[in-house]
């Protein structure tokens, strides 16, 4: 994981290096970049446990635990907040329509969808219809009872 604007992948073994059938090869190269480039961090990945990719709409949710702190984060906007229980739901009538929110980057490259103006995480982007992220997204809500449970089972040590 990088918290770069732009991940830095100068020198990273390209793909082509390994077609058809050096897939392990490639495996190795890579881990060895990672490993020595700073601007990379080790964590481990946790995927709901009830995610299922014939039902991505339902527990599209992941937490990355780093191995080590990364110095110099600070708070926002790097580091967001759990949301409260329902709060999309407080959002009605023409509040619904005047709430923005701020999207930054797509998916697992930076899940930050943020309520505008707080570093509260509302969402996580969950999927794209266009290849060059142009078209329809999805985000998939976290204020959720199940997964506000589930988060915090995570990042008590239970997954």
């Amino acid at each position: 994981m990088t918290f770069e604007e732009v991940a830095p992948f100068e020198g990273l073994p390209p793909s082509s290096d390994y077609i058809p059938d050096d897939n392990e090869q490639r495996y190795i190269d890579r881990v060895e970049w990672l490993n020595d480039h700073p601007k990379w961090h080790r964590g481990t990945a946790f995927p709901h446990k009830s995610f299922n990719s014939d039902a991505f709409f339902l527990f599209d949710l992941g937490v990355v635990i780093l191995d080590e702190p990364v110095a110099g984060l600070g708070a926002a906007p790097k580091v967001g907040t759990l949301p409260t229980l329902g709060v999309l739901d407080t959002i009605t009538k023409k509040a619904k329509n005047d709430t923005l929110f701020t999207n930054v980057g797509y998916g697992l490259n930076k899940v930050l969808p943020f309520l505008e103006g707080t570093t509260t995480i509302v969402a996580v982007t969950s999927f794209g219809l266009s290849p060059n992220c142009t078209g329809v997204d999805g985000a998939y809500r976290v204020d959720e009872a199940d997964d506000l449970t589930w988060l915090a089972d995570v990042l008590a040590g239970n997954p």
